[in-house]
């Protein structure tokens, strides 16, 4: 099932209108009473988000930080190129990154409303998680891949595929537990090498498992030697 064929599935499940303008007000109406309900609780809930993030995807709690705000902004944020990416970044409503704090890299997420907040969470667990594995990346070569990626343009399409990609990448982890490991030795693969581990996680899923297994346990026999 595609991507797309998964959203409008989604949408018809949930029973809202798979129309662009349709859906909008749907998803708004939906949040404005997310917002509503949750009014008042915002300090219990950031504190639940955070153990639900370090359960999912067992992040040190100590390295969450978490906040209900309408103002989700924070951190230097890449300049939009075009108009439909300026709109965007007005539209924002959830965001999620590593920063530094108290001198160590630490997960940083802000969001209107609670489902969102655990999403920017478990978001910067995996960043944070990711930037521990390229540690030995150079400064220009980290440069570079962001400005290639790291824009709002890419913000919508990546709404779309990421939901079904990130299933299909549960289905081949050799077990739950192996999630930050797994994300971890797939983060110092080279590029050819992820591209093609990423076609046979949606093509050959049992290949990929048995990538997977290999790579964590090539992994662990290294912590093993170090020890």
């Amino acid at each position: 099932m595609t991507a797309h064929e998964s959203a409008v599935s989604r949408c018809q499940e949930k029973d809202l209108p798979t129309s662009c303008v349709g859906l909008e007000g749907a998803l708004a109406k939906v949040a404005l009473e997310v917002m509503s309900r949750e009014a008042g609780y915002e300090r219990i809930l950031e504190s639940i988000a955070i153990e639900a993030c370090g359960k999912i995807i067992d992040t040190p709690r100590r390295l969450l930080n978490a906040e209900i705000t309408r103002e989700p902004a924070w951190g230097t944020v890449r300049e939009p190129k075009t108009v439909r990416g300026r709109l965007l970044l007005k539209a924002m409503v959830g965001w999620g990154g590593v920063d530094r704090i108290n001198g160590e890299l630490q997960v940083m997420a802000k969001a209107i409303f609670w489902p969102l907040l655990v999403h920017e969470l478990v978001k910067g667990s995996m960043e944070l998680i990711c930037l521990h594995g390229i540690s030995a990346v150079s400064d220009e070569d980290y440069s570079v891949v962001m400005d290639h990626t790291e824009h709002v343009e890419y913000e919508v399409p990546m709404i779309q595929i990421g939901p079904v990609t990130y299933q299909a990448f549960l289905k081949v982890l050799p077990r739950p537990e192996t999630l930050a490991q797994c994300t971890m030795v797939l983060s110092q693969m080279e590029p050819i090498e992820f591209e093609e581990f990423l076609f046979e996680m949606i093509e050959a899923p049992d290949s990929a498992r048995a990538v997977l297994r290999d790579l964590v346990g090539d992994a662990n026999s290294e912590e093993s030697l170090d020890e």
